[in-house]
C-alpha cells in the first residue's frame, strides 16, 4: 500500500511540474510577442515635450508610447468629476468627493452652445 501511495504522489508531482512549466512558457511567450507593451507597462509613463508630440504623425514613431504630457496653457471648464457612494439599503451617502477638475487646452474652449449648456 505504501508503494502505491508513493507512486501516486510522484505522478501527481510530475503532472504539476509539467502543468506549471507550460503555464510559465505561455506567459513568457505572451510577454515575448507583446514586448513593447510589456516594456511600457513595466517602465511606466515617460514625460514628453508637447513639441515632440506635435511632430509625430503616428503613435508607432515612439517606442515608449505610454506618455505623460504637461501643458502650460489650459482654461478651467467649470466641470468636475465627482465620486458618490450610496448605501443601497438606506440610500445614505457614504462618500462624496471630487476626483479631478477638467481643463481644455487654451485654443479649444467649448462655447456655451455645447452639450449640457443651459438655455
Amino acid at each position: 500500500m505504501a508503494f502505491w501511495v508513493e507512486t501516486q504522489a510522484r505522478r501527481a508531482n510530475r503532472n504539476i511540474l509539467w502543468t506549471n512549466g507550460l503555464i510559465v512558457a505561455a506567459l513568457l511567450a505572451t510577454v515575448a510577442v507583446q514586448y513593447q507593451y510589456s516594456a511600457n507597462f513595466v517602465l511606466g509613463c515617460a514625460r514628453v515635450d508637447p513639441s515632440e508630440i506635435a511632430g509625430l504623425t503616428s503613435a508607432t514613431q515612439r517606442w515608449r508610447n505610454f506618455v505623460t504630457v504637461r501643458g502650460s496653457k489650459s482654461a478651467s471648464t467649470g466641470y468636475q468629476d465627482t465620486i458618490k457612494h450610496v448605501e443601497k439599503s438606506s440610500g445614505r451617502v457614504i462618500f462624496h468627493g471630487s476626483s479631478r477638475r477638467i481643463h481644455f487646452p487654451e485654443g479649444r474652449r467649448q462655447d456655451s452652445s455645447g452639450p449640457g449648456a443651459s438655455r
